[in-house]
């Protein structure tokens, strides 16, 4: 190679660079606002206003322009830390394949009533279902949230694989409509998180998962530290405002954070590795979804 090649080639990179840098600098600003990416789950009771009001206390508190947006499913929520997300509220499955992925980094941790940091799934059936063992749910249906929720289905899941059972698996879409299912027959048990079916005394537990950690806030790895830590402390702020407790208890009861690093969710992820090879065996649509992010065509 020549070294006029070389020159442009270094030219090249070097404009590049610097480019990158000049947008990165301008995350924050208005018209580079910073992007808060809340899943299905968090963001379902935000109305578009409570969204924007979220945003401009978050901004207030911290000096960046900041936009709230709800991804339109789990896997959009995962994908747009390859694109144009900063900070991510998203279920705990959904942050680990977004780690595994792009390298996300968890700052801090939901907390729910009474300040509690974890939470447990159950799999439900009637009061009146003969089956009274994980194992006599074998050839039975089985009502599952979605193949990217914690409780109500990742763990619920390991313990039926751990008793030998096969079920006929049903997704449901949500925690309510898995126990609605329950309730009127057309599933024989139901998977979901402890507390979700209330003081109903016509459902009774077959089984509990061991506990689970609180989903993360996460960040992705080239925000600068700088303007993490700004929304770091607007997040731990929310909680010691009306405004903020209100906004906070639409998104799935969180009742404020607490600072938390990645390495806390290392036994969730080890429980869940326990069951397949990676994250993705233990989600039956899992090779389509890697497919689809690879944009890659697959044919079962």
């Amino acid at each position: 190679m020549g070294l006029l090649p070389v020159v442009l080639f270094g030219a090249v990179v070097t404009f590049l660079h610097l480019r990158a840098e000049r947008a990165e600098a301008a995350v924050g600003t208005a018209g580079s606002p910073v992007v808060l990416v809340l899943s299905p789950d968090h963001g379902r009771e935000l109305s578009r206003d409570e969204q924007r009001e979220l945003a401009e206390l978050l901004g207030a508190d911290s000096g960046l322009a900041v936009e709230v947006r709800v991804a339109g499913s789990p896997l959009d929520a995962i994908e747009a830390f390859g694109g144009r997300a900063d900070v991510g509220l998203c279920n705990l499955f959904e942050y680990l394949l977004a780690r595994e992925h792009y390298g996300v980094r968890a700052r801090l941790r939901a907390l729910r009533e009474g300040a509690a940091a974890a939470y447990a799934g159950e799999i439900l059936v009637r009061s009146d279902s003969p089956v009274t063992s994980l194992a006599e749910l074998g050839g039975r249906t089985l009502a599952y949230v979605d193949p990217f929720s914690t409780s109500g289905f990742v763990f619920p899941a390991r313990l039926v694989a751990a008793a030998g059972a096969r079920v006929v698996p049903e997704f449901a879409g949500s925690h309510t409509e898995a126990l609605a299912r329950l309730r009127a027959g057309r599933v024989d048990a139901a998977a979901t998180f402890v507390g979700a079916a209330g003081a109903d005394s016509g459902l009774r537990a077959l089984a509990r998962t061991d506990d689970i950690p609180n989903e993360p806030v996460f960040f992705r790895a080239g925000l600068a530290p700088a303007k993490a830590e700004r929304l770091v402390a607007a997040l731990l702020g929310l909680a010691g405002t009306t405004e903020g407790r209100r906004l906070l208890a639409k998104i799935a009861g969180v009742t404020g954070f607490e600072p938390v690093r990645d390495d806390a969710y290392a036994d969730a992820l080890a429980a869940i590795r326990a069951a397949g090879k990676t994250v993705y065996d233990v989600v039956p649509e899992g090779v389509w979804i890697d497919a689809q992010r690879r944009n890659i065509d697959y044919v079962p």
